[in-house]
């Protein structure tokens, strides 16, 4: 069925609205034809059948331009006026009234035309319809014999058994098109609001957790580890003599050099070890699930890529703290990895301090 409708409707270079109408229009066409069919029973009459083939021509011109020509408005306004104005009255007439098919058409007509029409012409058409829809009801109660019946009970179950089929078809395309449009929407909004979680969450230039995502990451690490009885290690490290990077090379290379690291460190380091930038060149690492000699072995390691790395000509080293989880809580932990960062530079920078 989904496969049906994506047909009916065209690809996806049509807005939605334009969609509807495609599978409207589309099934309007069935009912058409299938009228034209029954047009070799004697008892359908003579207008019925130049109405249904002026209808028929109708459609086949509006989907030529929907379709090929991709206009929207002008077979809009051809088809909707043509059913509100001409052929659900004299269907109606031509057609048994409320014994034949034609009421089952009347809500399906309602629906296309808030589908597919904006603003005053929505207005407009709907009260049309509604208006004509009722004048018709109460011509048909005063004036039953204008009504032109079935001659045959089978002509009329015939014809019945077709409108329900084609408003039940065009019914359920529609709604196979809102969910489509409804699950594209909701896909959209959610990559968005992903989007957004992240933008929220990360430093804009490095990529990295910022301070405020970080630091809860690690609250909730430390509340792990004290549950799991699972080792934890923080270190925090710091570019040695950043200040000179940015007086001598620019701000620019400052930037560049920042951003270096934290992808040589993304890259060096496993996917359960998490990584935020703590404040200006400042990186926190959170090491789960590991205990103070393999995260000195880690970060050590770290440092020595990042002292090896070319950074577009500049020398970059780094000094860096790192401690195992005791009994402290987040900021008792970030302090002490803080301290033993700053007391690698004053022991002459370039080099890792556990504790």
């Amino acid at each position: 069925m989904h496969k049906i409708v994506e047909i009916l409707m065209g690809d996806d270079t049509f807005e939605l609205e334009q969609k509807i109408f495609n599978i409207f229009t589309s099934c309007g066409l069935i009912l058409a034809i299938s009228s034209l069919l029954q047009s070799a029973l004697p008892s359908k009459s003579f207008e019925s059948i130049l109405l249904h083939l002026l209808f028929l021509l109708l459609l086949v011109f509006s989907l030529y331009l929907s379709r090929v020509k991709k206009i929207f408005d002008v077979p809009v306004f051809l088809i909707v006026s043509f059913l509100v104005f001409i052929f659900s009255p004299f269907c109606w007439i031509l057609n048994a009234g409320s014994r034949g098919g034609a009421q089952y058409y009347t809500i399906l007509y309602g629906i296309m035309i808030s589908a597919v029409t904006k603003g005053r012409k929505r207005i407009v058409f709907l009260t049309a319809h509604l208006l004509i829809n009722a004048a018709l009801f109460v011509f048909e109660y005063y004036f039953p014999t204008k009504i032109l019946y079935y001659n045959s009970e089978t002509v009329r179950y015939i014809d019945i058994i077709i409108s329900i089929t084609v408003a039940s078809i065009a019914n359920l395309s529609l709604f196979v098109v809102y969910a489509k449009k409804y699950e594209q929407e909701h896909q959209v909004l959610k990559e968005y609001s992903q989007r957004l979680k992240q933008l929220t969450m990360t430093d804009g230039m490095t990529g990295l957790y910022n301070h405020k995502t970080i630091f809860d990451i690690l609250t909730g690490e430390i509340t792990k580890a004290g549950e799991t009885s699972q080792n934890l290690c923080i270190a925090m490290i710091d570019v040695d003599d950043f200040k000179n990077v940015n007086d001598t090379f620019g701000h620019q290379q400052g930037d560049f050099v920042l951003c270096e690291i934290s992808k040589l460190l993304r890259e060096n380091l496993e996917k359960k070890n998490l990584i935020g930038r703590y404040g200006g060149e400042e990186i926190l690492m959170i090491l789960p699930d590991t205990d103070v000699d393999r995260g000195y072995h880690i970060i050590d390691r770290i440092r020595q890529i990042i002292e090896q790395h070319d950074f577009r000509g500049c020398k970059v080293t780094v000094s860096g703290g790192l401690v195992q989880l005791q009994n402290e809580d987040t900021q008792q932990l970030v302090s002490k990895a803080d301290g033993l960062m700053y007391e690698a530079k004053k022991r002459g920078k370039n080099r890792i301090i556990r504790d």
